[in-house]
């Protein structure tokens, strides 16, 4: 991966770490990009991704916005990977103060039920 695009999929992926789920990457907090989020617009991602996950289906939707902000983003839950664990996978497509980003994310329940975003090696 060429250095630019790294530190591109590492801020983008930046956007989509709640405090709910990110007690183990929380340094990731200070870095540029997740500071084009307000924090309402963080509460509203945070709550379309968990709707996803509790509620969604293969393939189900879920659009938030932030009207006073005007950021906004579309989720996507992918289907379920067999042998997967029961982790699930969500395409993220994110807009904030002009920028963009788009990754896929994976979360997992665990032993509790409690979703929690889960780190890939690249």
């Amino acid at each position: 991966m060429k250095p630019n695009i790294a530190i591109w999929a590492i801020l983008t992926w930046c956007a989509f770490i709640s405090p709910a789920h990110a007690s183990n990457v929380g340094f990731l907090n200070e870095t540029p990009y997740f500071a084009h989020f307000t924090d309402e617009d963080r509460k509203i991602f945070h709550e379309t991704v968990d709707d996803l996950l509790k509620l969604g289906k293969d393939q189900d939707t879920r659009t938030w916005t932030n009207p006073k902000t005007g950021a906004n983003g579309d989720l996507r839950l992918l289907p379920a990977a067999t042998g997967s664990g029961g982790c699930r996978d969500i395409e993220i497509r994110n807009n904030a103060r002009g920028r963009t980003g788009k990754s896929v994310q994976r979360f997992c329940p665990d032993e509790k039920g409690v979703w929690k975003w889960k780190p890939q090696a690249q």
